[in-house]
């Protein structure tokens, strides 16, 4: 007689009673082969701070989606779970804090998100593009972070976060223009607390105006000059114009920033000594280009990089493109009403019915606190949000 036993004493007793039985491991083996290997918990490598929390998502959801909800113990917080793939399936969880969220938001990230028909769901991008509100261009409509703070502090706004498997950055909707200046290190000091967010919004408008002011002032108004040291800026032996010089640059700084991401690590310093030896002493050397434009794509590049982690920079780059060859053609006319009409077509946006450049437009003095600058930490957190006109 065959039986199946699973309890350890009665195993024993018959062991005892020199009973023979076969032990079978296919339980414990299944389970071992369903277990995946896990990274550790690490920092977070876009979004780095000195002080505050350090971990950062992981890939496998289960793992984010713990951590979510032992930090917000005690919270209303509901976890929609779904799965995305036709030929491949992937687990998708939608977080928000019930009584806190925004309905509106919440309704269309749902619906969204459950009527979404792909082969298969590798990372967010899918779901970040079926978000995107048609008319949006290229203005950033969410935002995606990989720290478990900001995740949490999001919902505890009444915003809604979603993670997918196998992607270590959860995407949050919905956001403000503003919000894209904003960092979490923020929140844990008061150390530039006023400054570093204006610091960010005038290098995002160095990015993307300096080359173009720069082209604008030496082609159409050199001789409004009066200053003979700033003439001398512009009036060199350089073989090419001024816009053809910062086409070169900025084309060479992007060809060195890319390459930098997907080449080995051990070769970015060569990576660096080429691109300096190139653009900053031969090209300079014999005339190529000249120093002034060296200076003012530098800065412009440079001035790129504060805010290269919350996603604007291909709003910035493509704007900072658009604006050169304006510049080139039509001056600062031309800039003016491009500037005009980027920023009316910003004014319109409403993704998930926020509008876009609130608390600007419309005006909401109240909500300075956490736009422009960070406010008084007890305020800003027991104050009510709303993020509707």
């Amino acid at each position: 007689m065959v039986a199946m036993n699973k309890n350890i004493e009665k195993l024993l007793e018959k062991i005892i009673q020199q009973n023979e039985m076969l032990i079978q491991e296919q339980d414990s083996k299944k389970k071992a082969e369903e277990k995946l290997p896990e990274r550790a918990l690490e920092e977070a490598t876009s979004e780095r701070s000195v002080i505050g929390q350090k971990i950062s998502l992981t890939e496998l959801l289960d793992t984010n989606t713990k951590l979510i909800k032992d930090m917000l113990d005690g919270s209303k917080l509901i976890v929609n779970r779904y799965t995305i793939g036709r030929n491949a399936k992937t687990n998708v969880h939608i977080f928000y804090v019930k009584d806190l969220v925004d309905k509106v938001t919440l309704s269309q990230v749902k619906a969204k998100i459950s009527k979404l028909e792909v082969n298969y769901l590798i990372n967010l991008e899918v779901i970040i593009d079926e978000l995107k509100p048609k008319g949006s261009g290229l203005f950033p409509t969410t935002k995606y972070t990989e720290r478990y703070d900001t995740m949490v502090s999001d919902l505890l706004q009444g915003k809604v976060v979603v993670i997918c498997d196998h992607t270590p950055y959860a995407l949050v909707a919905p956001i403000t223009f503003w919000e894209l200046f904003q960092t979490e290190v923020e929140y844990s000091t008061s150390y530039g607390a006023f400054t570093n967010r204006l610091m960010r919004m005038f290098g995002f408008l160095l990015n993307v105006f300096l080359p173009s002011v720069y082209i604008a002032m030496e082609k159409f108004h050199l001789g409004d000059i009066k200053s003979e040291i700033i003439k001398g800026w512009f009036e060199g032996k350089e073989v090419l114009s001024p816009f053809w010089e910062m086409v070169i640059i900025i084309f060479v700084f992007k060809i060195a920033s890319d390459v930098s991401l997907h080449i080995y690590k051990s070769l970015g310093l060569l990576v660096t000594i080429i691109a300096t030896l190139v653009v900053g002493e031969y090209s300079v050397t014999i005339h190529l280009i000249s120093d002034t434009s060296l200076v003012v794509a530098g800065i412009a590049q440079l001035s790129g990089l504060l805010i290269i982690v919350k996603g604007i920079i291909p709003l910035a780059t493509t704007l900072s493109w658009s604006m050169l060859i304006v510049a080139n053609f039509f001056g600062f006319t031309g800039l003016i009403i491009a500037f005009t009409l980027c920023f009316i077509w910003a004014t319109s946006l409403k993704p998930f019915g926020v509008p876009y450049l609130s608390p600007f437009i419309p005006f909401k003095p109240w909500e300075f606190k956490d736009s422009f600058w960070r406010g008084d930490m007890k305020k800003i957190i027991n104050s009510k949000h709303s993020f509707r006109e």
